[in-house]
C-alpha cells in the first residue's frame, strides 16, 4: 500500500537533391542567329515559297535534333531524381523504423515496439489509452494487539496487457490484500485474482474474467531520451480514476532506493500523486513506456515521479503470467554471493572495528562457490563487475542485476592490494534470509548468504 517514505512508493526524412551542371552546344553564334531568324520569319506560305530556294534542309533537321535532346535531359535528370528519392526514403525508412522492421518481438509472449510514425498530441494519446488504465481497490485484514482484526481499505491503479483480462500493477498496490475490485474506465466493476507478483522489482499481474478489452502497446524503453514527452494516466487519491497529465522524461536510469530496495527507474516531472501506483507512463507515440511506482515526499519536492522502465516491467509481467504465480528476478533473496557483509558508513564503525576505510567488508564465508572463488573475511568488496562499490546500496543494485548462475567478477582489497576473483553466484533457500548485527547501527546484514 501506499506509504509515507522519502521515496514513496503509491498505488523530418532525408532530402534527396541532384544537381546537373547544364552544358549548350557550341554552335557558331552566326549560324544560330541566322537560323532562329529564318524559322520565325515564316508566317505565311507564300513568304514560305518565296524562299524555298534558300532554305538549308540541314540547319532545320539540326535543331529538332538539339530541341528533342533537351526534351531527353530533363526527362533523365527528373528520372533520376525520383530514383535518388525512393532510395532515399527506403534508407530513412531502415533507419527510422517506420517500416516497422525493428519492433522486438520477444519470444516468452510479448512485444515491444519502436516508437514509429507521426507524433501524437495529449489529447490523442489520453483518448487512445484511456480504456486500457484501470481503477484497483484492495481491503486488508490487520490484526492489532489491541482492538483485533479489522479491515483497511487501499488504492491504485493498474493497466491492461492483454485483452483476455491480465492487469500488471504495482506489487505494493496489491500486497497482503484479501479482496481486489478493478474498475474499467466505462464503469464496469470485476473481482480480481491475484495470480503473482516480484516484490523486490514492485510488479504484479492480476486478472478479471473479461474479454475484448483494450490493452496497451508496449513502447521500447530503452530508445527514450530526456526532455521528450512524457504523459501519465492513473487514479490518484484512489478517488480520481482516468486522471491525465503530462510532462517530460527527466531521466532514463535514476538510480533510487525505495523501501530499502535499490532500483533503476524512470524518472518525470508529470505529476504523480497517492493512487497513481500501477498506473501507466505513455511517450509521444501513445506508447507504454513505464509503470509509475513512486514520487519523492516532501514539501520542498516537486516534480519528482518515477516509473519502472517496460522493458524490465514488461518481462517480469510475462514471467509470472507463464508460472501462474510469484517470481524473483534475480533480486536480492534468490542470487547471492554466499558471503556476509557489514557495512561500515561512520568513523565511529571504522574506528571499532579497527579499519582505514568506509565500505562493505565481509565478516563470513558461507558457500563453497564464494569459497572457491578465493574471498576471504576482512575482504572490503570495491568492485562487483563494473560498478564500484562504496556501500550496502552499490552491492545490492549490482547484484540485482545478476540470476543465479551468473559468473561475475568481484575485485576486493586485501592487505592494502587490489584482488580480483570469479565468483558463481548461487540462490538463496527459504531458510538462508538472516540478518546479524555486527555494526553498531544495525549494518551487519545478510542478505548475500
Amino acid at each position: 500500500m501506499d506509504n509515507n517514505n522519502h521515496y514513496e512508493k503509491m498505488p523530418e526524412k532525408p532530402y534527396w537533391g541532384t544537381g546537373a551542371k547544364k552544358t549548350e552546344e557550341q554552335d557558331n553564334p552566326a549560324d544560330a542567329s541566322e537560323t532562329y531568324e529564318f524559322v520565325q520569319s515564316y508566317t505565311s506560305s507564300e513568304e514560305k515559297s518565296k524562299h524555298a530556294d534558300i532554305s538549308p534542309e540541314k540547319p532545320a533537321r539540326k535543331n529538332r535534333s538539339r530541341g528533342f535532346r533537351i526534351v531527353a535531359f530533363i526527362i533523365g535528370i527528373v528520372l533520376i531524381a525520383g530514383a535518388f528519392g525512393f532510395i532515399g526514403a527506403m534508407i530513412y525508412d531502415h533507419f527510422s523504423g517506420s517500416g516497422g522492421g525493428n519492433n522486438i518481438s520477444r519470444s516468452d509472449g510479448y512485444t515491444l515496439e519502436d516508437a514509429t510514425g507521426t507524433k501524437m498530441t495529449i489529447a490523442e494519446i489520453a483518448e487512445k489509452n484511456a480504456d486500457a488504465v484501470v481503477e484497483i481497490r484492495t481491503e486488508s485484514v490487520v490484526t492489532d494487539s489491541w482492538i483485533g482484526q479489522y479491515v483497511t481499505e487501499g488504492a491504485g491503479s493498474g493497466v491492461i496487457i492483454d485483452s483476455s483480462g491480465y492487469i500488471m500493477t504495482n506489487y505494493h498496490v496489491i500486497e497482503g490484500a484479501s479482496s481486489v475490485k478493478v474498475k474499467l474506465h466505462n464503469g464496469e466493476e470485476y473481482k480480481a485474482d491475484i495470480i503473482g507478483g516480484d516484490a523486490a522489482n514492485d510488479v504484479a499481474v492480476i486478472r478479471i474474467k473479461a474479454n475484448d478489452l483494450t490493452a496497451v502497446t508496449y513502447g521500447n524503453s530503452d530508445q527514450l531520451t530526456v526532455g521528450e514527452i512524457a504523459v501519465a494516466i492513473g487514479n490518484p487519491l484512489g478517488e480520481l480514476g482516468g486522471t491525465v497529465t503530462y510532462g517530460i522524461i527527466s531521466a532514463t536510469d535514476r538510480e533510487v532506493t525505495v523501501d530499502g530496495q535499490k532500483m533503476t527507474l524512470l524518472q518525470t516531472d508529470a505529476s504523480i500523486n497517492p493512487g497513481n501506483s500501477g498506473g501507466g507512463l505513455f511517450n509521444g507515440y501513445g506508447q507504454l513506456v513505464g509503470l509509475v511506482c513512486a514520487k519523492s515526499s516532501g514539501s520542498d519536492v516537486e516534480g519528482l515521479g518515477f516509473a519502472i522502465p517496460v522493458n524490465t516491467a514488461a518481462e517480469i509481467a510475462q514471467k509470472i503470467i507463464d508460472k501462474g504465480g510469484d517470481v524473483s528476478t534475480g533480486k536480492v533473496g534468490e542470487a547471492v554471493i554466499g558471503i556476509n557483509v557489514i557495512n561500515i558508513t561512520t568513523k565511529e564503525q571504522m574506528q571499532q572495528y579497527g579499519l582505514d576505510s568506509k565500505g562493505v567488508y565481509i565478516t563470513g564465508i558461507t558457500s563453497s562457490n564464494a569459497q572457491e572463488a578465493g574471498l576471504q573475511i576482512g575482504d572490503r568488496i570495491v568492485k562487483f563487475e563494473k560498478t564500484k562499490i562504496s556501500d550496502f546500496d552499490d552491492l545490492s543494485g549490482a547484484l540485482s542485476k545478476h540470476a543465479p548462475g551468473d559468473e561475475v567478477s568481484i575485485t576486493v582489497e586485501r592487505n592494502g592490494k587490489n584482488v580480483t576473483v570469479k565468483a558463481v553466484l548461487a540462490k538463496a533457500s527459504s531458510t538462508e534470509n538472516s540478518s546479524g548485527n555486527d555494526g553498531e547501527n544495525g549494518y551487519g546484514l545478510n542478505p548475500y548468504q
